[in-house]
């Protein structure tokens, strides 16, 4: 029997100097807040454009947890 998991919704945070890619991604928008939720769907939308390699390591955990977290260890980009 597979047990159903229940997402809780994230805060906002700040898409920051932290997060190079992840604040590239934000181009077309007028703010630099995302929920954890909204990261992880923007890293998906953009997965060509998102190279792991110039992520610093800060992002790095943030896009491995997302990834786990959203994925379910799974990243489809």
């Amino acid at each position: 029997m597979v047990k159903a998991t229940r997402v809780v919704p994230s805060e906002a945070m700040q898409v920051d100097a932290r997060y190079p890619q992840l604040r590239a991604l934000l181009w077309s928008r007028s703010t630099t807040e995302v929920t954890e939720e909204e990261a992880f769907a923007l890293y998906e939308a953009h997965g060509p454009w998102v190279e792991r390699a110039r992520m610093s390591p800060e992002e790095g955990r943030l896009f491995d947890a997302l990834v786990e977290r959203f994925g379910r260890g799974v990243f489809l980009g």
